[in-house]
């Protein structure tokens, strides 16, 4: 679910230039004091950001002074004229704000910029890259990501969310994303080609599923069943809509109908556990290198952490301070409370690795406990039975333990097969429907899909 690390696209002759004055004036002048530094800022810049960059999801200075802006009682005269003098990546930024205000000006003024192909230097996640003004201008006024650029994201090391946006209806051909497919993160085996499912069982061995994808361009999902009813399916975010990060998937009919929107927690390999408190716990990982990507072939000697989050909704969370657990390449975090201790397990590659602890924040390493897949979803079921669901080399397989350290006995047989059509099929996340059966979701990417197509 990482993002990893991709040179600039190279820059084609521009065709077009949208003309712009990067001299202060006097309106910059009679700003209140709070507001010039952020309107300066905004002027001037090179580069469009959207709300989240690199892996660990900071939210850049540009994205802060627009938020600072939006928030004055004269934004939308401040940001017309910023529309008219600022950097053609500022007058993006001012398009963006003028959207979330006056959505009806801002498509009439993006009328010359919906065909211009000159290019502005962008960053979306992890991701630095040119692209045309003209795309950059769709995305807009698709409506998302002027909503995240206007408050959905908070920076990591925020401790309380902010009020989230309303969240996205679904429709059966873009579930939980804007018309089109637009990658955030485009490594071609990373979460913008990846697809969420669901799976049902009566028996947590033999899986059905209709092949219905929940939420598009996102991975590594986590399911959990509310005590209301509510299902909350939670997964790395692949697409323009805020990503990198964390979505989240709603239902409130029994998985019939879903609503998605953005988790006010920034990272990778979400993991939800229910606390006896009612309360809800996220784990995930936070990278060492913050939004700066190593280079390919980079050896790391920092670890990666796994860090967690408190909520009492499933969608506004809490930082916890601290690690859970730390690791070099230690991901997807997979934990579960077995009588009254608590246990994790991590991956490195195909290997697994448990972690024992009492209070489900400080965990110490036991061992290795599977060496032929990883990434697991683990339930005890109510007979006792620890099955680890996990990424196996046939598809999604599954094991057996007696105790929540002890080594798997793998299981005959798989759970999901690989499908001809499918290039993965992983990351299963099992949970009880409530009504004596299981649900699995889990993550597959398309053979044929190496672009995300409309």
């Amino acid at each position: 679910a990482a993002c990893r690390p991709l040179s600039l696209v190279a820059t084609p002759t521009p065709t077009q230039t949208i003309p712009h004055t990067p001299t202060p004036g006097a309106f910059e002048e009679g700003l209140a004091p709070e507001i010039q530094p952020a309107y300066r800022l905004l002027r001037t810049t090179a580069v469009f950001s959207g709300a989240a960059v690199g892996v660990a999801g900071i939210t850049p200075d540009t994205v802060q002074a627009l938020r600072l802006i939006l928030k004055d009682p004269a934004a939308e005269n401040i940001l017309k004229q910023l529309f008219v003098e600022a950097t053609p990546a500022g007058q993006l930024y001012a398009l963006a704000g003028l959207y979330v205000i006056n959505p009806e000006f801002a498509r009439l003024a993006a009328k010359p910029y919906e065909s211009s192909q000159e290019m502005v230097q962008t960053q979306f996640g992890c991701v630095n890259a040119e692209m045309p003004i003209s795309a950059v201008t769709k995305q807009i006024l698709e409506g998302s990501l002027p909503r995240a650029l206007a408050g959905a994201e908070m920076p990591p090391t925020a401790t309380i969310g902010p009020t989230l946006p309303p969240p996205i209806p679904t429709s059966g051909g873009r579930p939980c994303l804007p018309s089109e497919k637009s990658p955030a993160i485009p490594d071609p085996n990373g979460p913008s080609f990846h697809q969420v499912l669901v799976a049902t069982s009566s028996d947590g061995l033999t899986w059905q599923t209709n092949d219905q994808v929940i939420i598009d361009q996102a991975s590594v999902p986590e399911a959990v069943r509310l005590p209301d009813g509510r299902w909350l399916i939670y997964a790395v975010n692949g697409s323009m809509l805020g990503g990198p990060g964390f979505v989240y998937a709603e239902s409130q009919d029994e998985g019939q109908t879903w609503t998605c929107g953005i988790v006010n927690v920034t990272g990778a390999d979400p993991d939800v556990v229910l606390l006896p408190d009612g309360r809800i716990r996220i784990y995930y990982i936070e990278f060492p290198f913050g939004p700066h990507p190593p280079q390919p072939g980079t050896q790391i000697t920092e670890p990666n952490r796994v860090r967690s989050a408190i909520s009492l909704d499933g969608k506004n969370f809490t930082i916890e301070e601290g690690a859970r657990l730390e690791g070099i390449y230690y991901t997807d975090p997979d934990v579960i409370l077995v009588g009254s201790e608590w246990f994790m397990y991590v991956s490195t590659s195909e290997k697994a690795w448990a972690a024992r602890s009492s209070d489900g924040l400080n965990f110490t390493l036991i061992g290795l406990v599977n060496d032929t897949g990883a990434v697991s979803g683990s339930y005890l079921f109510p007979d006792g039975t620890l099955r680890h669901y996990y990424c196996g080399r046939e598809g999604i397989q599954s094991a057996i333990s007696s105790g929540g350290g002890d080594i798997w006995l793998t299981e005959p047989g798989t759970r999901i097969a690989r499908d001809p059509a499918w290039r993965i099929v992983c990351d299963p996340s099992v949970v009880s429907d409530g009504h004596g059966g299981y649900w699995m979701a889990y993550k597959i990417q398309p053979a044929d899909t190496t672009t995300p197509s409309p």
